[in-house]
Order: C-alpha cells, then structure tokens, then sequence
C-alpha cells in the first residue's frame, strides 16, 4: 500500500512515529541542535518530570509495540507535576505533547488537538511566533487535523510551520523536507495534485542532498508516486516506486512491510501498464 494511499496507515508507521517524537522534542528549545547522547541522558534525567513519560513512549516506538495504558499513565502523572509546578513552562509544554503523541499515536486524532494546541500556545508565549519550537508545535497540530481530515485547518498551519523554518533554517534544511511531504498529502487528498507534486519534489531534492540512502526519502518517492497514480501517470509512478524500494530494501530488508508494500505497489503498476500494453 503506497503511503500517500493510506495516509502513512500501513507504511512507515513506527518509523513516522519516530520522528514524531524527537519533532514533538522541539518544545524545549534546548533540545534543536543536542545530539543523541543528550535524549538518552533526558530519558534518566530523575529531576525532569517528562523522562519517565519520555523514555516510556521512546520504548513503545523503538520496539514497535502499541503505547498503551501504562505509558499514559506515566505521562499523565508528568503532566500532573508540571501543571502544579511548572504550569505555562516549556516544560509543561512538553508533558502536552507527549499526550498528544500518544493519542495520535492510537489514531485518537481529535484527542490529540487539544493537547497539541495547549502545548503551541505556551511555546508561542515563551518562545515566540517565528520561533524553531513554535513550528514544531505548528506541525504537531497540523498533523492531527489533517488525520482528522480538516485539510482546511491542516494547510495553513504547515505552511506557516514551513515559512518560519525556511526564516529560520534556510530553504533546504531536511526539517522543510518533512513539512513539504506532509502538506503535500494534505494537497493531494483535496485532488489539487499539481501542487502535491510540486511540493514532493522539492522534498525530494532536499533529502538528495542531505540524506541520499534514507528511508525518509524512500517516504517521499513512494508520496509522489502516489500523487502520480492518483492522476492514472502509471509510467511515471514506477521509477519512483522502483527507487523507494531499492533504498528501503538497503536499508531495512527485503521483509521488511515498507519494502513489502512497495515492492506490492510495483506489481500492481506494471500489472496496469502490461493491461494498457506498455
């Protein structure tokens, strides 16, 4: 199943909430540019409220086990203690998200809204409007509401997340790369293709230039690729299908379900070009 098919239901799950979580990290300021050692050294961190809900909802993605109760309750107690000590600090801002993480994450897309929304406007207050975490939080929501198929909500808040990153990152900063790829699904679901596809390529340029091999590009082939079928350019759609496959089986497997899936919609492509005699 191809992502933009599904909207990312079955293809790059755990690895897209991956990425949720070090964007939803963003909150605090002093988390954009720290290297991995730091998250680990947070996820221990016995005076940071948020490092047993963290390391919980960090357990759930890398294993690929569904979040479930325990880890909610664990944030839930995190968001307890900084509402009573912390309340309007990043810090509680942050205990936010990662509910809104988790509910995302159990496809509880409207649950996750408010929390998300709570978290952006205490990032907006501390942080301000053109800031890095502002736009995190921007992508956060933005994310959800396109979920709950309010693509009219959706766009506006990723490309106000895309301009202040552009501001703040430059134009080809992988961030941008990920903000692309989602509006791009959220155009694409209201048939305006053209300007999915646009979008994809330029997503698709950037992650050439800064991570060739990456699944995240493999992420942005198989969209486009999308986008193409949608608009029946079969021929077009099977280079990229092709190529998101060739970087996905390097990178995690040939039984992996992303290669699985892709190496499906390749199939199903030429069994409709063999059906058109090409």
């Amino acid at each position: 199943m191809m992502i933009g098919a599904s909207d990312g239901a079955h293809a790059a799950v755990r690895r897209s909430l991956a990425a949720a979580l070090r964007a939803l990290t963003l909150v605090a300021a002093t988390v954009v540019a720290m290297p991995p050692a730091w998250a680990q050294a947070v996820a221990t961190d016995g005076d940071d409220p948020n490092a047993a809900c963290y390391a919980a909802i960090r357990v759930g993605v890398n294993v690929g086990v569904e979040i479930g109760a325990e880890a909610t309750r664990i944030c839930r107690e995190a968001l307890r203690r900084t509402e009573r000590d912390a309340p309007g600090s990043l810090m509680h801002a942050k205990s936010l998200t990662h509910l809104g993480l988790i509910a995302y994450a159990r496809n509880q897309h409207d649950l996750a809204l408010r929390p998300f929304r709570q978290a952006a406007a205490i990032v907006e207050k501390r942080e301000g409007a053109d800031s890095e975490a502002y736009a995190a939080a921007l992508d956060n929501i933005a994310a959800a509401e396109g979920a709950s198929r309010r693509d009219d909500l959706a766009e506006p808040n990723y490309r106000r997340a895309l301009a202040i990153r552009e501001q703040r990152l430059g134009a080809d900063h992988p961030d941008i790369a990920s903000t692309l790829s989602n509006l791009a699904l959220v155009l694409g679901r209201q048939r305006r293709f053209d300007d999915a596809a646009a979008a994809l390529e330029r997503a698709i340029a950037i992650l050439e230039k800064h991570a060739p091999t990456g699944t995240a590009l493999a992420d942005a082939l198989m969209n486009l690729a999308w986008v193409r079928t949608s608009q029946s350019q079969w021929q077009a759609a099977r280079p990229l299908v092709e190529r998101a496959l060739s970087i996905d089986e390097a990178a995690l497997g040939t039984d992996h379900p992303d290669t699985v899936g892709a190496r499906r919609d390749l199939q199903r492509i030429d069994r409709r070009l063999a059906a058109q005699g090409r």
